[in-house]
């Protein structure tokens, strides 16, 4: 049986990996035989994902829609307090 979704990695680089800014942020994934890697300062975050929208948008790239979501969704996480998990409280009876 065929898999719907291919399989992804996605991780966050820690900063002794290469030299950079102190602001600069860096995210990378991993799909098959290829690698992306991103790199962006803070506040430049819509720049990065217009650009992963590009990469998205071309048929010659082997980086899909799902693939640009996933990017996204570390570039420019849900703020603090937002509903990201479902919550553990127990409903209430009447």
């Amino acid at each position: 049986m065929a898999e719907l979704t291919p399989k992804h990695q996605i991780s966050s680089l820690a900063a002794q990996d290469a030299p950079r800014p102190l602001d600069a942020r860096r995210v990378s994934l991993v799909k098959g035989g290829h690698r992306w890697h991103f790199q962006w300062s803070a506040g430049d975050e819509a720049s990065l994902i217009a650009r992963v929208a590009e990469l998205a948008r071309d048929p010659q790239v082997p980086f899909d829609w799902f693939d640009a979501a996933v990017v996204c969704r570390h570039v420019a996480p849900p703020p603090d307090g937002a509903a990201s998990a479902p919550s553990t409280t127990p409903p209430t009876e009447n």
